[in-house]
């Protein structure tokens, strides 16, 4: 009957599912939407940061391998070192392996810098707050025939605090059977009886009678206020259209649940680009 949620959001007060309402709250823990911008930002100084070592790195072999031009001009056969080509290979051919993945990850970047932006409206609803703001509300029908929506709503609710009560009653009436059976040894009885303990039985049970009768009533009431509550909630969901309701709450859900997906996605493509360039 999707009680209480329906008189809830009649409120304003929708609640999301909770494993969804954990997902966000853990998204909105870690800076949301808007803190993308700042990792983003960090992977962008640090991408800037080695592509400026590069450059000097760069430099510095070409300078070295001028030099060595230099004096093997200057000194003819007398210059006895090995060519600067041979002796920097090695460090070359890293260079040139760092300048690829520099160029991979500059891609990359441009991948997950278009992603943000892209993606910035439908991740936007994870910065409500509370999240439930973002939430439809079940809305007055705006014309009303003999105004009954008031009596409709003051009922269905007096209803649902009735089960609340008998339910707490009930509870307390269980308990009250449970700390009486607790207390009552019948074994030290049945010990001094001699004969037949049917009489011992009976007697001990009858004790419970009165709890098991208040029980059943409480049940019998509970099965009367059920029947209440569902011809009260027919009538409810039909004036205030609550289908029309579920349907724009679970798109909702939908775009909530879309929204944290391409959230993490992103957040893990920053991630890995912060610890490979952290780690070139």
């Amino acid at each position: 009957m999707d009680l209480p949620d329906s008189v809830l959001a009649l409120d304003g007060n929708t609640l999301l599912p909770t494993v969804l309402k954990e997902d966000v709250e853990a998204v909105q823990i870690c800076g949301g939407p808007a803190g993308l911008e700042a990792e983003l930002q960090q992977l962008k100084d640090l991408s800037r940061v080695n592509h400026e070592m590069l450059i000097q790195t760069e430099e510095q072999l070409q300078k070295e391998a001028t030099e060595d031009a230099q004096f093997r001009n200057q000194f003819g056969t007398r210059w006895t070192r090995p060519q600067s080509s041979t002796l920097t290979k090695n460090l070359q051919d890293r260079l040139n392996r760092f300048a690829a993945n520099l160029k991979q990850a500059a891609e990359s970047d441009a991948l997950i810098d278009r992603s943000v932006r892209e993606h910035s409206a439908l991740m936007s609803i994870l910065d409500s707050r509370p999240i439930e703001s973002a939430l439809p509300s079940l809305s007055r029908p705006i014309m009303s025939l003999d105004a009954s929506e008031d009596s409709i709503v003051g009922a269905l609710k007096q209803s649902l605090r009735q089960l609340d009560t008998l339910g707490a009653q009930r509870a307390g009436l269980e308990d009250m059977l449970k700390e009486m059976k607790r207390k009552d040894n019948i074994l030290p009885k049945l010990m001094a009886t001699a004969g037949s303990h049917e009489d011992l039985f009976r007697k001990e049970i009858s004790k419970c009678d009165h709890i098991c009768e208040e029980i059943a009533k409480n049940l019998g009431d509970q099965e009367q206020i059920l029947m209440h509550i569902q011809a009260q909630n027919d009538e409810f969901a039909a004036i205030f259209n609550f289908e029309d309701y579920k349907v724009s709450r679970e798109k909702t859900y939908k775009q909530i649940e879309a929204a944290i997906a391409k959230y993490r996605e992103i957040k893990e493509n920053i991630n890995d680009g912060i610890v490979s360039r952290e780690m070139e």
